[in-house]
């Protein structure tokens, strides 16, 4: 048995710890195996690198800024973030909305530029949602 399947065995209690804002560093020394191992877990568990963890409560709100119609720089200097993370905020959006919309029959490639455009400009991802879903 390899330590990578040794590791699978604590796969959710690593997770949870890496949620709550532990790193890689500290739990690669806690089950005493390599941060490349703990790196390939995370990953496999497609768990965002440094981007969402539930410990960090500036994170969560610049999410929650970006769903409202936030650019990447006001979020930025809303949150103290940097600009690179409030940028992948941004494109995490981006990527909901067309993902939720792109499969359906019902809206053209038209319709995603102008949510996309809706993004940019700053309006509510709420909106735009309910919008396109016919609520």
């Amino acid at each position: 048995m390899n330590k990578f399947n040794a590791l699978s065995i604590h796969k959710n209690d690593i997770i949870e710890r890496y949620q709550e804002g532990a790193s890689k560093k500290s739990l690669s020394k806690d089950y005493n195996v390599g941060i490349r191992l703990i790196k390939r877990l995370l990953e496999q568990e497609e768990i965002p690198n440094n981007l969402i963890r539930y410990g960090d409560e500036k994170k969560k709100k610049a999410l929650e800024l970006a769903r409202n119609g936030c650019n990447d720089v006001e979020i930025s200097i809303e949150t103290g973030i940097s600009l690179y993370l409030a940028n992948q905020y941004v494109n995490i959006v981006k990527k909901e909305i067309k993902e939720t919309y792109e499969n359906s029959k019902l809206i053209k490639a038209k319709d995603l530029r102008k949510i996309r455009t809706c993004v940019v400009e700053g309006k509510k991802y709420s909106d735009i949602t309910d919008f396109y879903a016919g609520v």
